[in-house]
Order: structure tokens, then C-alpha cells, then sequence
């Protein structure tokens, strides 16, 4: 699907800068007719103007209001072209038509470059946090309503526009008939006033009240001429905008089928949406259903195992029981015998050890006795011996060889001492 669109018409609807009407040019695939030369076109302005302004005649104000209803119809063309324009801007082939107009608005161009990427962004941040399996259907269902109800909102416009546009161009029709009516009836008017002007002057003999009516006759011819000439300009200036209504006529027809086509392909888009929804919640609901029934058979079958375990580990349990209850008796008797043969081995050795410790203790007994009297001998010993050192050293006149055999002999009984006590 193709919609050309000339630039100047989307500038003046973005920016309200302008003249719509002016501005908005067709295509030649839109019409065929020539288009109105700007000098006539600003004579039948001005022609408008004056005729509006005297209030001298009716068919001039009534070729102003359909003037203004043109002009009304232009841009409401231009309006629908710009809806229509969002509407297919996401899915369809639009291109340009270069006029002499003013480009549009630096913003409009930017907002519609950037509005793709702003919303693959935000497709992309809200597929990231997907959790509901139905949340891609949902937002595509939800995208194709919205889609739905602009391309209907543009085909009402475009409806209204080319409603317009029909009624504009008959009224357009109607004053076209009406000047090529009044042209005729002015050239009639001419031709007879011409020919009664001839027929008097050339009767000859012309009297001075005769030849006051050839005057009468010859401004007669003048007027006429000069009401001719205006019937002229007025056919010329209803020619053109019988072809000014024509065009817009056109434009709003082909605005109006690439909106139908629209509003068609939009209902379809949605009813796919819609019905991949529901298909997708079908087979979910399917699988949920399918699931839930796998899971309560393998359910009943690990239930039935499950008793069937217990009731083999129940058994299982019950032999281990009594085969330990078994192991048990005999592990108690041989207990017992053991226990039995134990405390005769244990008292038989605590007599033993007794035996040994009343024979340890009385050889310990004996050889303290030893040690006692052996300790008290030698006591003795060194008593006699200090005794006889007292001596020895009341005798001064012992050798001192003599004194030092002594010391040394007691210093010997000493050690001999010392080593007894020690043990």
C-alpha cells in the first residue's frame, strides 16, 4: 500500500503555520486536471473579496461561501492525511511529495525517527520482566486494539473529509452551471443589444430623437459588453474552483479507500491477535489440564508403590526384629556365662593378688626391720666411732697420721650411713 503525502501539507497540519489549502498539492496519480495559474487564482480571490465586500451581488457571495467551504475542505483533508498518516506510519509504505511549501517542523521529523526505537526499547524493558506466558498475546492484542481504534478514528475523519469534499464539489458544479448560464445569457444579451444598434443606424434619416437612441443603443451595447466581460471572469473563476474542489475531492476519495484498506487490515491484525490469544490459552490451558492428570497418576502410582515399600519394609522389619530378639537371647546367656566364667577368673586372680600383696608386704615388712636394725647398728658404730675421736682428741699426743685415718674411717661410716637411710 502506497499513500503519497506532499511534505507541505503535514507541515502546516504539525506546525498550524500556513495556508492548508494552498499548500496541500495532489499527485499526479490522485488527478489528472491541470492545476489553476496562481494569476487567476489571485484574480478570483480578490474578485471574491470586492463582491463580499459591496454586497452588490448574490451568485459572488454565494461563490465566497463555497470559497471558504473549499478551503474548510482542504484542511480537513490535510487533517485526515496526517491522522491517516500516524495510523500507517508502523506498518505501511508512505512517501513524500516535494512542493515549494515550507518543510515541516525540525520536532515532527525527530519525534517520528525516534518513536520506533523508543518503543523497541520499552518492548524490550517489558520482556525482560515477563512472568504471565500470555503477557506477548496480551500486549500484541492490547497494540492491535489501539491500532484498531486509530485506524477507525482516521476512516470517521476520512468519511466526514470526503463527505465534504462531495458536497463542496457539487456546490462548486452547481455555480460552474450557473456562470456558463450567465456568459450565455450575456452574450445573448449582447448580440441583440449589437443588433438592434445596426439595424437603427442603418435605417438612415436619422432624426435627433433617433439618433438619441442609437446613444441609448450604443451604451446599451457597452454595458453589455462590460456585464459579458464580468460573466467571463466569473465562468473563468468558477472553472477554477470547480478544479480546486475536484482535486481535494480526489485526494479525500483516495485518503478515504487507503483508510478503509486501513481500518480493514487493522480489524484483521487484531481479530490474529485475538485469536493467537486464544489458541495460546488453549493450548496452555491444555497442557495445565494434561499435566494436572499426569501428575495425579504418577501421584496414585507412588502412593500405590509407596504402600507397597511400607508393607515390604514392614516385613523386612518384622524379621530383623525377631532375628535381633533371637540374637539377643543368645547374646544374653553367652553374657552370662561370660560373666559367670569372669568372676571366677577375677576372684581367683584378686586371691592370687592378694597372696602376693600379703607376701610383698611382709618381705617389705622384713626388709624394713633389716634396714631398721642395720640403721641402728650403724648409729652405733659412729657413736663408738665420735666417741673415740673425743678420745683421740683428748690425746693430743697422738700422731696426727693416727687422727687422720680416724676421720677419714668415720667419714667412710658415714657414707655407709647416709646410703642405708637413703634406701
Amino acid at each position: 500500500m502506497r499513500l503519497v503525502i506532499p511534505m507541505a501539507v503535514l507541515a502546516a497540519a504539525v506546525t498550524g503555520s500556513g495556508s492548508v489549502a494552498s499548500a496541500f498539492v495532489p499527485s499526479p496519480a490522485m488527478t489528472s486536471r491541470s492545476a489553476v495559474p496562481s494569476a487567476a487564482a489571485r484574480a478570483y480571490h480578490a474578485s471574491l473579496l470586492e463582491a463580499a465586500a459591496n454586497n452588490n451581488n448574490d451568485d459572488s457571495n454565494n461563490l465566497m461561501q463555497l470559497f471558504q467551504e473549499q478551503a474548510r475542505t482542504a484542511a480537513s483533508v490535510a487533517t485526515a492525511a496526517s491522522i491517516l498518516f500516524g495510523t500507517m506510519i508502523a506498518g505501511s509504505d508512505v512517501s513524500f511529495a516535494a512542493t515549494t511549501a515550507a518543510p515541516p517542523a525540525a520536532g515532527a521529523t525527530t519525534a517520528v525517527k525516534s518513536a520506533a526505537p523508543k518503543a523497541k526499547s520499552a518492548a524490550t524493558a517489558a520482556a525482560s520482566t515477563v512472568k504471565d506466558p500470555l503477557a506477548n498475546e496480551k500486549t500484541a492484542v492490547t497494540n492491535a486494539k489501539a491500532a484498531a481504534a486509530k485506524s477507525t478514528e482516521a476512516l470517521t475523519a476520512a468519511k466526514k473529509v470526503a463527505t465534504d469534499a462531495k458536497s463542496t464539489y457539487t456546490k462548486t458544479q452547481s455555480a460552474l452551471s450557473n456562470a456558463e448560464k450567465a456568459k450565455e445569457n450575456a452574450k445573448k444579451t449582447l448580440i441583440t443589444a449589437n443588433d438592434k444598434l445596426t439595424a437603427k443606424k442603418s435605417a438612415g434619416g436619422l432624426t435627433e430623437a433617433a439618433l438619441k437612441e442609437v446613444s441609448l443603443l450604443a451604451d446599451k451595447v457597452g454595458a453589455s459588453k462590460d456585464a459579458l466581460k464580468k460573466a467571463e471572469t466569473e465562468l473563468t473563476t468558477a472553472k477554477a474552483t470547480e478544479s480546486s474542489a475536484a482535486k481535494a475531492l480526489s485526494t479525500a476519495e483516495t485518503t478515504l479507500k487507503t483508510a478503509e484498506k486501513n481500518d480493514v487490515n487493522a480489524k484483521a491484525s487484531l481479530k490474529t491477535a485475538e485469536d493467537k490469544l486464544a489458541a495460546t490459552s488453549k493450548k496452555l490451558k491444555d497442557e495445565a489440564e494434561k499435566k494436572a492428570k499426569a501428575d495425579k497418576i504418577a501421584k496414585e502410582k507412588a502412593a500405590a508403590a509407596k504402600a507397597k515399600a511400607d508393607k515390604k519394609e514392614k516385613k523386612v522389619a518384622q524379621e530383623k526384629a525377631k532375628k535381633a530378639a533371637q540374637e539377643k537371647k543368645k547374646a544374653d546367656e553367652k553374657a552370662k556365662k561370660d560373666a559367670k566364667e569372669k568372676a571366677k577368673k577375677d576372684a581367683a586372680a584378686a586371691k592370687a593378688k592378694a597372696e602376693k600383696e600379703a607376701k610383698a608386704k611382709k618381705a617389705a615388712k622384713e626388709a624394713a626391720d633389716r634396714k631398721a636394725n642395720a640403721i641402728k647398728e650403724q648409729e652405733k658404730k659412729v657413736k663408738e666411732l665420735e666417741a673415740q675421736e673425743a678420745s683421740y682428741k683428748k690425746k693430743m699426743t697422738e700422731s696426727s697420721n693416727a687422727e687422720k685415718n680416724a676421720k677419714a674411717a668415720i667419714d667412710a661410716q658415714k657414707k655407709a650411713l647416709e646410703k642405708l637411710k637413703s634406701t
